[in-house]
Formats: structure tokens, sequence, C-alpha cells
């Protein structure tokens, strides 16, 4: 929308859900004894003896809804005042200030950085031919990054 007829601000928002995602990073992170809640005083030894469980015998407790809203983009434009723009012999000038992959407004289940990652692609197989493309597995994945631009847009 336009703010005082010069200023405009875009977003985006991105909603995905009805998706699981196996959490590895975690399920490894526990089984070596590293994480958070294997290291907790508060949490019973039947638990933690259960998250320390050979990897690929508590695939279920990892396996974890990946549904969220994440801000895409935000972006500020200012169109420069004709007076300015005269000086340049332009018709129009306008000035962006954008982030891209801002964070996450709501993420209620997933336990890891970011759902949308996935280690092993979409079609791939495993070494016996079978295929396990609908497993997304977050593997020490690392998330997209967050990023900044500017531009400047003439019109002549």
């Amino acid at each position: 929308f336009t703010i005082l007829g010069r200023l405009q601000l875009y977003t985006l928002l991105d909603y995905k859900g009805g998706y699981y995602l196996l959490n590895q990073t975690d399920q490894r992170r526990c089984a070596a004894g590293t994480c958070a809640e294997v290291n907790d005083p508060s949490v019973s030894a039947a638990r933690k003896a259960m998250l320390q469980q050979k990897i690929e015998v508590n695939d279920a407790l990892y396996t974890q809804r990946a549904d969220f809203i994440k801000v895409r983009d935000v972006s500020l434009s200012y169109t420069l005042p004709p007076a300015w723009t005269s000086r340049f012999r332009a018709d129009r000038i306008a000035v962006t200030l954008a982030a891209h992959n801002v964070g996450f407004l709501w993420k209620p289940w997933y336990g890891g950085l970011d759902p949308e990652v996935t280690f092993n692609g979409i079609n791939q197989t495993g070494g016996d031919g079978q295929a396990f493309g609908w497993v997304r597995t977050d593997f020490y994945t690392p998330p997209m990054l967050r990023r900044f631009t500017m531009s400047v847009d003439v019109s002549f």
C-alpha cells in the first residue's frame, strides 16, 4: 500500500502446511547426548533413554509437523518528488530497500531451524532402489540466508 503518496510498502507472506519433516539434526544430537532435552535435569530418565535410542529406531519421535507461515519479503520504496527527478532529466526515480527471507510468523511444531529445508531432495531413491522421496529430512541442513537489497528505478 502507498503512504503519503510517495512511500510504498510491500510484504509477501507464505504459508505451507500439511506435511512432516524428519528432524535428524535433533535426533543425532540427542543420540550423542548433546541436545537440550537430554541435558535438562527436569526431563525424566525414561524420556532421556528414549531420546538416545539407536538412530532410526526412534524416527517417530523426531518426525514433526512442518507447517509454517514465513515472511518472505518486505520492501519499502520511496518515489522522489518531481523537483528532484528533473535535476537528472528523469520522469521518475524510486529507491527501494528490501529484506528477503525475513523469518517466521508461525512455526508451532517444528523444533529445528527451518521446516522448509530438506536434505535428500524430492525424488531420490535409497541404496536398495526403493523410493524415499516422500521422506523430507533435515540432516544438518542450513536454512536459506536472509538477505537485504537496495535498488534504484529510473524512468526517462
